[in-house]
């Protein structure tokens, strides 16, 4: 043990021969999740020797880091020694961490859509964190005789009806998110022609001209002999001068009985109240800071750089430039 202590009034400090012999390190999981936080346990022998200095290294900071005090940190996924090594030796002791990035989330980009019978339509998953490690998704109908899906979340509509489409993680059978799925008959394309540049997708249509998206300015777009009505994202029947948003929706009638329906998606549109203004980069903004979360096609009208992914500012940027004039939006 140490001496310390005053003679003729110097001090002195006699340290004692014993140096460390051994290290050893203990962690009770070696597996660790990303942003998880460990303390290592670093045993020394001899005992007389636990107070000596070692440091602590990373083979893999940015997989793994260590501080001074051996608090392991889990940065990214990935494997990474972890070395403690005495400072007056070459006595060390190492330990392997590996870090895991798991499903969070999952989102798909409808909450309810439509489909004709014979038609397909593939639905889009936002996983959450983008770089999780096992991105593998099981997708499921509950009524296949309604509609199929395939692994790449493809639906093929086989009949009129309803089904519940639901996507799971395949590391996590808790993670999961569901749309609602309604099957119209199949309408022949002579009986109903959409005009450009009205875009139809299975029948979530795009293309709105912004400026000319009022109800008349749909329904000249629309040739059939069947009754036209549009709703809003309330169900609220519109009049001809009103204006068409996202979450509006196209039905077609034939003696009061809906024979089909079209969900409306208008880029830039996020609140679905017809317009692409201030309130909509409000409610954008609000969605990328983790405030109040988009979903289903509203989420999708976020996503005006169409790639499918997380909304970012990139998105709000091109709400700002549409904003100012600067460069209007493609539908």
């Amino acid at each position: 043990m140490e001496l310390l202590g005053y003679i003729f009034q110097e001090y002195v400090e006699i340290v004692p021969n014993a140096k460390i012999e051994k290290i050893e390190l203990k962690l009770d999981n070696t597996k660790l999740e990303k942003g998880e936080r460990k303390k290592l346990e670093v045993l020394i022998e001899p005992q007389e020797a636990s107070s000596h200095k070692v440091s602590y290294t990373s083979s893999t900071p940015n997989v793994a880091s260590i501080d001074r005090n051996g608090n392991i940190h889990a940065v990214s996924s990935g494997e990474a020694t972890i070395t403690v090594k005495s400072e007056e030796s070459d006595v060390k002791a190492e330990i392997t961490i590996s870090v895991h990035t798991s499903v969070k989330d999952l989102d798909i980009d409808q909450t309810e859509f439509y489909m004709r019978a014979g038609d397909t339509f593939k639905i889009n998953t936002t996983i959450e964190p983008k770089n999780a490690d096992n991105k593998t998704l099981i997708y499921t109908s509950s009524n296949e005789s309604i509609a199929s899906i395939d692994n790449t979340g493809t639906i093929t509509a086989k009949a009129e009806g309803e089904a519940v489409i639901l996507v799971t993680s395949d590391e996590n059978n808790s993670i999961k998110s569901e749309c609602k799925l309604t099957v119209f008959p199949k309408i022949p394309d002579s009986e109903i022609q959409f005009s450009k540049p009205l875009s139809l997708n299975s029948m979530e249509i795009t293309g709105i001209e912004y400026n000319n998206n009022t109800v008349l300015d749909i329904k000249e777009k629309i040739k059939t002999n069947y009754e036209i009505e549009i709703v809003d994202k309330d169900e609220k029947v519109l009049e001809d001068t009103d204006r068409v948003g996202t979450g509006s929706k196209i039905l077609i009638k034939q003696d009061n009985n809906i024979l089909a329906k079209y969900l409306i998606l208008l880029y830039g549109d996020v609140n679905g109240d017809a317009r692409i203004d201030s309130i909509d980069l409000l409610v954008l903004q609000r969605h990328i800071l983790q405030i109040e979360e988009l979903k289903g096609i509203y989420k999708k009208a976020g996503n005006i750089a169409k790639d499918g992914g997380k909304l970012t500012a990139i998105d709000l940027l091109l709400i700002q430039r549409h904003i100012l004039e600067i460069q209007f939006l493609k539908q």
